[in-house]
């Protein structure tokens, strides 16, 4: 079943300065982390477990906004990582990358910055593409412009790998969001009533999520074969959706 996206499409896409500042807040984003929230321990193991089954050769990856990469540093063990490339916009978090990832033998490097501007001037090519609670940031235009440059720096077969908020089939912005405030309100006890508002007054402002669907029609118009969903959380709010390049 496809759906018309329903990112507006006058959207300005990630508000850099607004998500600097928002990550800025790590107490906040650590307790929800630390909590399992969106799910992260299961997802992030998926991703491990993903990894090991479909890639059997050393292999790159470049991680869009990755955060202090504590959980991919989990995800990475075993594998065959060659080569570890990350960005982030928020040089204090970008730092606790490079610490957690210290300890994986395999090539690291770590650039600040917007990842889209970034990934725009990279022409190394890489095996994975991995963007991790940042691809619903965008515009649906700026997903679509992200994924065809993806295309062009992946290998044969690689694949360009999201963990995101997804939204269901013909469901709107406004009751995806009812959906999320719900979840987030009901269940994320171990934040205060102010931390919750803080997290929502950013997903109200940057976050625009699209169905499975929606990355089916566009993973097809710029050379992916396969777009599937492997992580799906209890809350139905989180996925990791794969897709492969042709």
């Amino acid at each position: 079943m496809s759906d018309k996206h329903q990112t507006p499409e006058n959207t300005k896409g990630e508000n850099t300065k607004e998500v600097k500042a928002f990550f800025e807040k790590w107490d906040t984003y650590r307790k929800a982390m630390d909590n399992d929230y969106a799910g992260h321990i299961e997802a992030y193991k998926a991703l491990g477990d993903f990894l090991k089954t479909n890639i059997d050769k050393p292999f790159s990856i470049f991680d869009l906004g990755c955060g202090n990469a504590e959980f991919m540093a989990q995800s990475l063990k075993n594998t065959l990582i060659q080569r570890y490339e990350a960005v982030d916009i928020s040089e204090s978090v970008l730092e606790l990358a490079e610490k957690n990832m210290s300890h994986l033998n395999c090539e690291k490097y770590f650039f600040p910055g917007d990842f889209i501007n970034v990934i725009h001037n990279r022409e190394t090519s890489f095996d994975v593409i991995w963007i991790g609670l940042s691809f619903h940031h965008l515009s649906y235009r700026q997903k679509e412009k992200l994924l065809e440059r993806c295309s062009s720096l992946l290998t044969k077969g690689g694949y360009f790998i999201i963990f995101d908020p997804v939204s269901y089939d013909n469901e709107t912005l406004e009751n995806f969001r009812k959906r999320w405030w719900n979840t987030c309100h009901l269940y994320w006890n171990a934040l205060t009533h102010e931390e919750k508002l803080s997290i929502k007054e950013h997903v109200d402002s940057a976050d625009f999520p699209e169905s499975l669907s929606t990355y089916k029609g566009i993973g097809g118009k710029y050379g992916f074969s396969e777009v599937e969903s492997v992580f799906i959380d209890p809350t139905e709010i989180y996925q990791i959706i794969y897709f492969q390049k042709t």
